[in-house]
């Protein structure tokens, strides 16, 4: 078995490794991009309910309300801070994939070369052979037609 086809297995995995990676990475984005959404979302939120509120504020408000108030943006700023949170790890996990696509890929570069390489190599040596095999029936010609003329 040429060296080409034993590398063949080897091709084929490298291939599916770099193909499952690229998946990896791009389900990580969807979660990097979904965490973001979030985040602005809470934040427009956020912005929205202190314009409510100082428009209601105009009127006043009681002891009551202004505790709720306080403690309602209390929740809701922790809340952006946990999707902050999760955006950041969400960010730092994206890394972690694409360095590990990155890496599946130079890999599958890497035995692609090997293959071409063995190819060429295979592809010279049975030229070699070829030419070996024209040659030596042009010289068992040549040597017929000399031993006829003889």
């Amino acid at each position: 078995m040429n060296r080409s086809r034993r590398l063949a297995p080897i091709l084929e995995l490298a291939e599916k490794k770099e193909r499952e990676a690229a998946q990896l990475f791009a389900q990580q984005l969807k979660k990097v991009q979904a965490a973001s959404q979030g985040a602005d979302s809470l934040r427009g939120f956020l912005d929205n309910y202190h314009a409510r509120y100082q428009s209601a504020g105009e009127e006043g408000f009681t002891v009551k309300q202004l505790m709720e108030y306080r403690a309602f943006l209390a929740k809701i700023n922790n809340a952006i801070e946990e999707q902050a949170s999760s955006l950041r790890q969400a960010e730092e996990m994206l890394e972690v994939c694409r360095r590990a696509w990155d890496q599946a890929r130079q890999h599958l570069e890497g035995v692609a070369k090997l293959v071409q390489q063995a190819n060429r190599e295979e592809q010279a040596l049975a030229s070699k052979q070829e030419q070996a095999e024209s040659d030596e029936r042009s010289a068992r010609k040549a040597a017929r037609k000399t031993s006829f003329a003889d």
